[in-house]
């Protein structure tokens, strides 16, 4: 009788976790196309329609991100429809991931706990947001999640020889899904070498030792290229960056304020306006994560050392890279610690003795990231870059000898990819990090449009308010505005010499 209520118990337990996946499918598959291909999408994308030998060889020097997402991708690029086609794989992703974190957190914690942390997993609006792009930060926490269920199968099941062949190899791939996952690597050491005795330390030396071995081909491939100036260089790290983050973990990039309102000099005004409900819904958060640490000290203490390091680990060395490095601090190089500390809220809310208080904290999670998700979906504040709108009214009024101003080197990719206009007409133009002077912005200018009648402007994520007003002074200058147009987070100006319209005008 027992063995059948228990056979019944897990069909349940089984129909409930997949309708859980089919909820989570839906959310990720939902609008995977509406928004246009962001810069950091189409330069992975213009990568993967390059020949294979140039996927090996440029994805480090044009990304900083190793070849192993791009020729995945690649089969995929001359499909229809490509926001959705190659934006897919970053789905399947999610969706394993979904799997193999319900099989961490069973276990770690008990099977309610797991199911919990399951649903959080399931409508986190930080992690739809990278189930709907085309990069390779899915595939990361995917690898990550897979090493760390290999990990534990291998400590707590016994260490056949295929786990410890995958484990290897998912542990050496986590590293060349992208260059963060060196951070990650130490933290499984670390996770091995508190989960086994000392007797046992040196064979995960050397079980390491191999890994270290399949990473010298990438170390060898980083170290050797050029140091370039970052996308993001004129960013300098803020404390205000890491409750930043972890309001992002738990609502995801879409309440509060926009990610282009935050780079922006108005960027606090922004964030003050929000306030009143990001300190309430973070303080509560952040309290049930230190509730569920010291439960875990006293009752767990080795899973307690895990997830701490699991949190702390990635983000130390992101916090560490802005400091030493020319790469700003981003969330997005956080996002390793996220199963950990989503898997900490499931432990808090489990371990609350009242159920009427769990459901109430389910709720508010799934609420906020409700009303994120509705504004990710349908609110074009929290868009991206609209670069094939407005990609596709260039390419509609603009001939190809026109040449194109573009706000940095990396915006001009959008006319590029959308337009498919020349290159040699496309100039990026960003001056140095803290250049504002009018003489210089005016010189820059000057030289690039030379003696040319008429030349497009499009600006698009540059976040300096002065070199962006010194720009539109030196144009509105000595053109005049003949064509307007503002797309979601870009601005596209076809600028004429104004005798040029006044003739122009005459004859129409």
């Amino acid at each position: 009788m027992h063995s059948i209520q228990q056979a019944i118990t897990n069909n349940k337990s089984r129909v409930i976790l997949a309708a859980t996946g089919l909820i989570a499918l839906f959310l990720r598959l939902f609008n995977l196309d509406s928004q246009s291909f962001w810069h950091d999408e189409i330069l992975s994308l213009m990568l993967a329609e390059s020949s294979w030998s140039q996927v090996f060889s440029d994805s480090y020097l044009v990304t900083n991100v190793s070849p192993f997402f791009y020729l995945l991708i690649k089969p995929l690029v001359n499909f229809h429809n490509p926001e959705f086609v190659t934006r897919l794989p970053s789905t399947l992703f999610a969706l394993l991931s979904f799997y193999f974190f319900n099989k961490i957190a069973q276990k770690l914690t008990s099977e309610s706990t797991a199911f919990t942390g399951t649903l959080l997993f399931s409508f986190s609006a930080f992690h739809i947001w990278y189930s709907q792009e085309m990069r390779p930060y899915n595939m990361l926490i995917f690898l990550s999640l897979l090493a760390v269920y290999l990990l534990l199968k291998i400590l707590f099941n016994g260490r056949k020889k295929n786990r410890l062949i995958g484990f290897i190899i998912t542990t050496a791939a986590i590293f060349y899904c992208h260059t963060l996952g060196i951070a990650f690597i130490g933290f499984l050491f670390f996770a091995a070498l508190i989960y086994s005795p000392r007797d046992e330390w040196l064979q995960w030396c050397a079980v390491f030792g191999v890994v270290a071995l399949l990473l010298i081909p990438g170390l060898w491939e980083i170290l050797s290229l050029p140091k370039f100036r970052s996308a993001d260089s004129y960013r300098s790290f803020q404390i205000m960056s890491l409750p930043y983050s972890f309001w992002v973990f738990l609502a995801g990039y879409s309440l509060g304020p926009s990610v282009s309102e935050l780079h922006t000099s108005a960027g606090l005004m922004h964030l003050k306006s929000s306030l009143y409900f990001i300190v309430p819904i973070g303080l509560l958060f952040g309290s049930l994560t230190l509730y569920a640490l010291n439960s875990l000290r006293k009752t767990r203490f080795k899973h307690f050392l895990l997830l701490t390091a699991w949190a702390m680990i990635p983000g130390s060395f992101a916090f560490l890279g802005s400091i030493f490095s020319n790469q700003p601090f981003n969330t997005r190089y956080i996002l390793l610690a996220f199963p950990a500390v989503i898997l900490l809220w499931a432990t808090g809310i489990s371990l609350i003795p009242h159920s009427t208080w769990r459901f109430v904290l389910l709720a508010l999670f799934i609420t906020v990231n409700g009303f994120s998700l509705n504004n990710h979906y349908f609110n074009p504040r929290y868009a991206k870059e609209d670069n094939r709108g407005a990609g596709t009214f260039f390419l509609q009024h603009a001939s190809k000898d026109d040449l194109a101003v573009c706000s940095a080197f990396y915006a001009k990719k959008g006319l590029a990819y959308y337009a498919r206009h020349p290159e040699k007409n496309l100039i990026g133009y960003r001056p140095d990090k803290h250049e504002s002077r009018e003489e210089v912005i005016f010189a820059d200018l000057q030289k690039i449009i030379g003696r040319r009648q008429s030349f497009w402007l499009y600006l698009s994520r540059n976040f300096n308010a002065k070199q962006v007003a010194e720009i539109r002074k030196y144009c509105d200058t000595h053109f005049i505005r003949a064509i307007d147009k503002h797309f979601s987070g870009v601005e596209l100006t076809y600028y004429k010499k104004p005798k040029l319209i006044t003739k122009n005008l005459r004859i129409e």
